[in-house]
């Protein structure tokens, strides 16, 4: 199955809208001390988690209904997969504004643009060309970390770090955060880029190279965001002990 641009533009039209019209929405949630830049963070962050909570499970359903955990064709393709992508690129363009405007006020901010970039173009080919939909989809999967990950910063943010939720937040985000952005990130890499070798480097090489050009940027970041997540988590562990002697 092929959509074209038009039709596939269609699709995400609305979803662009939605998320657009929560990130205005959102800010009027955030805590009033908080200045300019700080509210419209808090704001992409409350649409970061509305969006993981949506999509994750259409994405699983995606996967399952559409036969992507044991099919071996790069080309399967199905409305449920290009429905998942399409509400995943209206939310990237909604949060691409607010990125563009305070990219030098959100430290950091500089990784998500290339993040955004990469993926709307990534996304876009699968989608319209029904190429590795499975790895589009299933890397949406990912987003079920959302919640921990920002939830970790709402309650940073109004004055929570420490107590019994903070620390199941943690504990959340890090697991979740290891399962998913680490090993099953990876097991996509290996499935379709080395086990599925032949049929991924058969595709046209702008399907694959930038494939894999996500991958080079994304992966190493959730290796490093692990990494300070694990480390985070030692500090608490280890703190603990010490108050507790």
């Amino acid at each position: 199955m092929v959509v074209a641009l038009a039709e596939l533009a269609m699709q995400t039209a609305p979803w662009f809208a939605f998320f657009g019209t929560m990130q205005i929405l959102a800010r009027f949630t955030a805590p009033s001390k908080l200045d300019g830049p700080t509210r419209a963070y808090w704001a992409s962050s409350i649409v970061s988690t509305i969006h993981g909570v949506y999509v994750a499970p259409l994405a699983w359903r995606a996967m399952s209904s559409g036969g992507y955990w044991s099919s071996d064709d790069v080309t399967l393709a199905t409305d449920d997969a290009v429905h998942c992508c399409a509400i995943y690129l209206g939310y990237l363009i909604a949060d691409f504004v607010p990125l563009l405007v305070y990219v030098n006020a959100w430290k950091g901010s500089t990784p998500y643009l290339w993040h955004h970039g990469l993926s709307l173009i990534s996304w876009c080919m699968m989608a319209t060309r029904g190429h590795l939909l499975a790895v589009a989809v299933g890397l949406l999967l990912l987003e079920a970390t959302a919640p921990f990950t920002n939830g970790r910063w709402f309650l940073s943010t109004i004055g929570i770090s420490s107590g019994l939720l903070y620390t199941i937040n943690g504990l959340c985000m890090a697991i979740s955060f290891f399962v998913l952005r680490v090993c099953f990130m990876g097991w996509l890499f290996v499935r379709y880029v080395v086990v599925l070798r032949a049929g991924f480097f058969a595709l046209p090489p702008t399907t694959w190279l930038t494939v894999l050009a996500c991958y080079a940027f994304g992966y190493p970041l959730q290796l490093f965001w692990f990494r300070k997540i694990a480390i985070g988590i030692v500090k608490v562990l280890s703190g603990g002990k010490k108050k507790s002697k």
